[in-house]
Order: C-alpha cells, then structure tokens, then sequence
C-alpha cells in the first residue's frame, strides 16, 4: 500500500522523499532539508512557472548524484588492493609456477614481489592520495607504513645538485588517487617525476591506480605512454554525462523532466560559477562527490560558491 501511495505522489514529493532517504543514510551529517532548501533556491527566474521547472529539473539531477562515502571508499580501497594490485601478481606468478595450487608457493614468491613495491600517495600530505593512505591500510592487513611513501619521498637530490632514486631497491611503484577526470591533473602532478624515474631506472614497473576514472581520462594517460598501466576499480564512460544523448539519467521520460533544458539551466548557473567550464572541468558533465571533497569535473551547480550561490557539496579548493 505504501508503494503505491508513493507511486502516486506528484514527480516533485517523489524526489524529495528520494533525496531525504539519502540524507538519512549516505548524505547523513552532509545535508539537512534547511541547506537543500538554500541550493533549490538558487534556481530562480522572474516567470513562476518557470522557476518551478527549473526547481524540478534541478531536483532530478540531485536524485541522480553519486555520492562516495567512508564505506564506499574503503570497499574501492579494498578491490584496488585486491583486483588492480594482487591479483594479477598472483595470476602472474602461477603461471610462472606452472599453473600451481600450492599457496605456500605462491605466497613466498608474492612476498618477494610485494617487498619491492611502494604505494605512493600522489601530491602534498593534506592531499587526497595522502588522505586514502590511512584507510587504505587498515582494509587491508597486509600493508604497513612502510609499504607506503609520500611523492616527494621518491627521489633525492645528491652532493652534486643531480636527481637519484631514493629507494634503489624499489622496482614497483604504485601511484595511488581518488579519481580521474580528463587526465590532466595526474599528468600535470606526476609527469616529472615519472620520466625522472624511468631516465634513472628503465626496468622499473609505474602503475596509476585511482578509485574512479572516466573512460576518456583513461585514454588520455594512456597514450602518454609514461606508466606501465592506468586503471581505475570503477570506469565511467559517457553514460555518466549528464546531458549526452546516450545519458544513464534519462532513459526514463518524466513529465517536467527535460535534458536539453536541464542543460540550459545548468548552463546559465555554471557561467558566473565555473567560467568557460560551466559543465565541469574538462565538460565532464559529472553527478559525482567523493567524502573528501567534489572534483571539479562535476556540473559547478553543485559544488560552486561564487555571487553568493549555496553550494550542496562542499568543493575543498587546493590554496597554492
């Protein structure tokens, strides 16, 4: 019966209910009903009618958002370990041992693997892949600290002013993130220090392992030819553009509910909020934040605070 009394409420007391159960469970502590009704506001227009649509369409996308909690990301945590680290070593090493069950084996010679490898957290201490570091250790048992390294750990300076491998007995690296977007950012943090390594060491293995990607960030790092592999535990690929033709979020038709104006809307917003990137960095188009902060990928109507807009998700901007 309660279903069917929800199936008959109109489209807008639908989604509310809908993003009111996501702030009582993965939006919780995150958003309460007073800084919804902040971000709705923004939506305004000098036609009633058409701030209501504007209102609704707007609600929709909320609907739509992927948020990454604690939980979720330490679930990524644990299959980038897992799925993207130590399974393809053991598959590896099996076969190297003629397709062998004997995990005694197989253990020993993984241990060997894993005492030459580093996890690097990418970028400064107060930086997201520092910031995976802590929970990426305790999801998985057998990483201590001195499996993981910061970036600037990688290399030092010796007497004569030239660059050398800190660690010379390190022949995996494995550079850890949250997220990539078009691939930018990643090339832009890590470029120089990946060639330093490689001109200083050529046999070394360079992994880019991160939480999620976009299928085109992928693509981009990959012809760049600068590590041994680029992969992500979770892919998007252009479904996950909010207004592409082949958009996930509009299989459905609803009455109201209009892509093409819904992407007016976000638009007209994101102008004055992300200036020439008014779709997000890249025109990623994304419905997506992580616990630890919004990539700039995703559509500004949701993370921008300029003239005065009320963000919904909290975008920590990095301070030079």
């Amino acid at each position: 019966m309660a279903i069917e009394n929800f199936i008959e409420l109109p489209l807008k007391d639908q989604l509310l209910k809908k993003v009111e159960s996501y702030m009582k469970s993965i939006w919780i502590n995150r958003i309460d009903k007073n800084k919804l009704n902040n971000w709705l506001n923004n939506f305004e227009d000098s036609t009633i009618d058409i701030d209501e649509k504007e209102k609704l369409n707007m609600l929709f996308l909320l609907s739509k958002f992927s948020f990454l909690g604690d939980n979720e990301i330490r679930s990524l945590l644990k299959c980038l370990f897992r799925d993207l680290f130590k399974r393809p070593i053991i598959q590896r090493i099996r076969k190297e041992l003629g397709d062998t069950l004997v995990l005694e084996d197989i253990n020993k010679k993984f241990s060997v693997e894993f005492e030459v490898t580093k996890f690097v957290a990418i970028g400064g201490v107060s930086e997201s892949g520092a910031m995976l570091m802590y929970p990426f250790r305790q999801e998985n048992d057998e990483i201590s600290e001195k499996n993981i390294i910061l970036q600037s750990e990688i290399l030092k300076e010796n007497i004569g002013g030239q660059k050398e491998i800190a660690l010379p007995s390190v022949q995996r690296y494995i550079f850890i993130d949250d997220f990539i977007g078009t691939g930018s950012q990643g090339k832009d943090k890590l470029k120089k220090d990946v060639e330093s390594l490689k001109n200083l060491n050529k046999n070394l293995e360079l992994c880019y392992y991160v939480l999620v990607a976009t299928e085109d960030g992928l693509e981009e790092l990959n012809k760049l030819n600068l590590f041994t592999s680029v992969e992500a535990v979770f892919v998007l690929d252009g479904t996950f553009k909010a207004f592409e033709e082949e958009s996930r979020y509009y299989k459905t038709t609803h009455n109201g509910i209009d892509r093409e104006y819904a992407k007016k809307v976000a638009e007209k917003y994101g102008q004055t909020l992300f200036y020439t990137q008014e779709l997000g960095f890249g025109d990623c188009q994304l419905l997506l934040g992580f616990d630890h902060n919004t990539p700039d990928n995703t559509l500004p109507i949701f993370w921008g605070e300029e003239n005065g807009w009320k963000y919904i998700f909290k975008r920590f901007i990095k301070k030079a």
